[in-house]
């Protein structure tokens, strides 16, 4: 946003101390400068002239031999006798008896100062002819994009000799550049006017009275009443108030003066017509965004054969083309601008954004309908992002604008349009204001303020020094009664709502440099690692032991991404207010996006694994100590890729293996079930969606009251999620809730005595789950006096020999810490476990 240092003089008192201070003290207590322009000598040497005469060249068929008189302001310049110098000038509308601005030899053309090829003019021929210098159109002048002609000032009160920049008020004028992000909060400043109000009471003072500011209560009878416009918002919250008002006798050709339209070039507004201008400049002055429609368009349009607006939200099917041409499909998420019945209505604008071209102002508009409204800034930044509308306008609006500015602006609109022509104003102002907004009031102790910010200049806040700066800012009804300070926020500012809203806005005015630095005294001790933090921490060092490569992505994921998982978004809370239109979802589980930097990261590598420890939200799901928040839930999720391994392998058992490794201190304790088995499903807070359920398993733990408590999901991916993230077949991963365990890992010390091993082949029906052949085997070695032998039991194999069968191959290698093991004694053992699972689920040891 561009601040121009003149104009700001106007709205505030600065002398040229303040001035020398001006950037120093804008940068550290209101907001971050960018850059700062000088612009004083952009038209150092240009000068108002009279077109004394204009000849034609006889040399060309469109080229002009003018003699011009500039009062004898400019030295060092070829004369005649009667002191007038001659220019070259191929405009077409040059003529004998007109007002132009001269730039002579040696000036630079403004259009290219401060570039990298600045332009400078001197004294040359022009097919024989010597010209000196040149007489400037308004593109040249860097004034406005207009290159037909040279800038004709003849019907403006400008003297022949007068320096160009004292005219435009740019002899001393500097621009500066500040950083929008840094004002994201603050709407009031988004005008200049809200601006120099800042900057005023930053040097202490109050900014300049503008008595049509604040009657915010004013009206404006018209002068003929020939329209009655009507005006129905259907939901308040999203439009608080909504003004109209017509006019008539528009001269859409007529424009502001050469001075006014130079303000708007440094603004960085191109300059149209008298409408037009006329918004642009109340905008950037209040910051309160206008827009005018064709009245006579309007009308047509509505189905009631009348101006009847009515503000809504747009319906699924309807379509708006904009005023840059651009079609769009509007959506129950938009506010829409149309004309007709609540229930019967064309829309004509992107309310907040930008109007419709059925509706728009050109040279033949005679008749115009001028809104001032304030709409829900949180609808407008899903539309501004949805469409991609980036305009003043819309910038504006999703800071919030007060519903207050909207009546003063509008009626200083009207006067503005009435004193640049013979517009009149033919309705009343038509207002909609369902819920007027009620004014914050505020009683803070004095000793807060400095409880809060800490010492001022190694003292407490005064209650002077308070008072002065919030009656400096605005605030009204500021007094101290016993101590306690009590103030209204003032109407402009919707960013006040706590105490240390006031509190800060003190504390920035009278400068966070003046902050005594003393930090508060407290015990030296180091805080205690939660447990929490220790257990990620040992995850953490154990994926890395394995290779595993650690992620950090956004809480925020795209409603694309959740339909590529099969995930349920009416589950997911749904951003409002998003940074991004596709991160408009707060993650209910870390694997999808796991999946999605799979998806990127296959392109170069065949083999890896990935892991994050994150936050997900889900609704429903409520925090137990705060009942009324969502709880965040803590999870830790991984996936293990291998493009290279086609040969059909289950990359379920590779996951698995993870994640016994990654909880090998409660190994003992995880047990697995089929994922259509488990009946609490909606409990477990973990996406199963995505999981193909006959080679995925439910992880649940065994707690300390022997009961099972499921706490993740591992297993394989459907293949409708694979394809969708273009991933191979050999994908798989885990979800699992981090928690707390408190149970420490088991030291074993190597063996130093000779063990041994066998491998078992079970065959059975194709109906029985492998997890029940491992706990039938772990039950019966239990169950045995083993003498104080060992085992480890581990898969090897698994084989479909027939349809109705499976074959199961299990590695059991025995370990004695005091002695050998006793080989005979564990061929009997191999016997008798064959016997046993013979009997109960009729195996068939192979």
């Amino acid at each position: 946003m561009i601040i121009p240092v003149n104009l700001l003089k106007k709205y505030c008192p600065l002398d040229d101390a303040k001035l020398d201070q001006l950037a120093e003290r804008i940068g550290s207590r209101l907001v971050e400068i960018e850059d700062i322009a000088d612009m004083s000598g952009k038209y150092s040497r240009a000068v108002v002239v009279d077109v004394v005469s204009a000849i034609d060249h006889p040399d060309s068929d469109h080229l002009h031999i003018c003699l011009i008189d500039d009062a004898g302001a400019t030295s060092d310049v070829e004369r005649n006798e009667d002191g007038l110098v001659q220019v070259v000038c191929g405009a077409p509308n040059v003529r004998a008896g007109m007002k132009a601005v001269w730039l002579p030899p040696q000036s630079i053309v403004p259009n290219t100062f401060n570039t990298d090829e600045p332009f400078e003019l001197s004294a040359r021929k022009l097919r024989g002819v010597v010209s000196n210098g040149m007489l400037a159109s308004p593109k040249e002048l860097d004034l406005w994009d207009e290159h037909d002609g040279i800038l004709d000032i003849t019907d403006f009160n400008f003297v022949a000799g007068e320096p160009l920049d004292q005219v435009l008020d740019y002899d001393d004028e500097k621009l500066i550049d500040v950083e929008n992000k840094s004002l994201t909060h603050r709407p009031d400043c988004f005008g200049l006017i809200g601006f120099a109000r800042e900057v005023a009471a930053i040097f202490g003072e109050k900014s300049l009275d503008l008595p049509w500011l604040s009657d915010i209560d004013a009206t404006k009878e018209p002068d003929v009443k020939e329209v009655s416009p009507t005006v129905c918002i259907t939901d308040p919250v999203t439009c608080s108030r909504y003004q109209c008002v017509a006019m008539d006798n528009i001269d859409a050709t007529a424009t502001y003066s050469p001075y006014m339209r130079s303000v708007l070039g440094r603004l960085g507004v191109k300059t149209s017509n008298i409408i037009v201008d006329t918004t642009n400049f109340l905008m950037f002055e209040t910051g309160q965004p206008l827009h005018a429609f064709d009245l006579d368009k309007l009308i047509e349009l509505s189905p009631t054969g009348n101006a009847d607006i009515v503000v809504r939200l747009g319906k699924t099917g309807e379509e708006l083309e904009l005023l840059d041409g651009k079609v769009i499909k509007l959506t129950p998420d938009d506010i829409v601008i149309a004309v007709g019945e609540p229930d019967n209505s064309v829309p004509v604008a992107l309310a907040g954004a930008m109007g419709g071209l059925t509706t728009e102002i050109t040279d033949q508009t005679k008749r115009i309908l001028i809104e001032s409204a304030t709409f829900d800034l949180y609808k407008l930044r899903g539309t501004q992002f949805r469409h991609g509308i980036f305009t003043e306008a819309i910038t504006r609006f999703t800071k919030g604008q007060p519903a207050e500015l909207t009546n003063p602006v509008l009626v200083r609109a009207i006067e503005t349009i009435k004193s640049y022509s013979s517009a009149r104003q033919i309705s009343h102002i038509v207002d909609d204001y369902p819920v007027p907004r009620v004014l914050t009031n505020f009683q803070i102790t004095a000793s807060q303020f400095t409880d809060v910010l800490g010492q001022y200049q190694g003292q407490e806040y005064t209650t002077e020094l308070i008072v002065d700066t919030l009656n400096n800012l605005g605030y009204t009804d500021v007094s101290v009664v016993d101590g306690v300070v009590k103030a209204t926020c003032p109407w402009w500012r919707t960013d006040l709502h706590i105490n240390q809203d006031v509190i800060e806005d003190v504390g920035r005015l009278a400068g966070y440099d003046n902050i005594t630095s003393q930090p508060p005294m407290r015990p030296f001790m180091a805080a205690e690692y939660s447990p929490i933090y220790l257990e990620q921490e040992r995850l953490r060092r154990q994926m890395v032991r394995v290779g595993a490569n650690e992620v950090l992505t956004y809480s925020f994921v795209s409603g694309d991404l959740m339909d590529k998982v099969l995930d349920d978004k009416a589950g997911a809370f749904q951003i409002i207010n998003a940074v991004s239109p596709h991160l408009e979802y707060y993650r209910r589980d870390i694997l999808p996006n796991l999946l999605d930097k799979a998806r990127e990261n296959i392109r170069t590598y065949d083999k890896f694994t990935l892991f994050e420890i994150g936050k997900v939200h889900r609704r429903g799901a409520m925090d137990i100590n705060e009942p009324s928040l969502p709880a965040e839930l803590d999870r830790i999720s991984a996936l293990v890729v291998d493009a290279k391994k086609n040969d059909g392998s289950a990359a379920y058992y590779q996951a698995k293996h993870l994640l016994e490794f990654v909880y090998q201190n409660i190994k003992e304790r995880l047990v697995y079930c089929r994922l259509d088995s488990e009946p609490n499903m909606d409990n477990l807070l973990i996406p199963t969606e995505l999981f193909e359920p006959s080679r995925s398993a439910v992880v649940a733990i065994i707690d300390d009251m022997g009961d099972t408590l499921p706490v993740g999901v591992v297993g394989e991916f459907k293949k409708s999620v694979r394809r969708n993230f273009k991933l191979p077949e050999y994908v798989a991963g885990f979800s699992m809730h981090l928690e707390c365990w408190n149970q420490e890992i088991k030291y074993t010390p190597v063996n130093r005595y000779q063990g041994t091993s066998r491998d078992v082949t079970v065959q059975v029906e194709n109906d029985v789950i492998y997890a029940d052949i491992c706990s039938a085997i772990e039950l019966y070695l239990e169950e045995t006096d083993l003498a104080g032998i060992e085992y480890t039991l581990s898969p090897v194999d698994i084989y479909k020999p027939d349809q109705d069968h499976v074959n199961y191959t299990f590695h059991i290698q025995f370990d004695d810490q005091n002695g050998t093991v006793n080989v005979s004694f564990v061929n009997e053992l191999i016997d008798g476990l064959s016997d046993n699972l013979r009997d109960k689920m009729s195996a068939k040891i192979i």
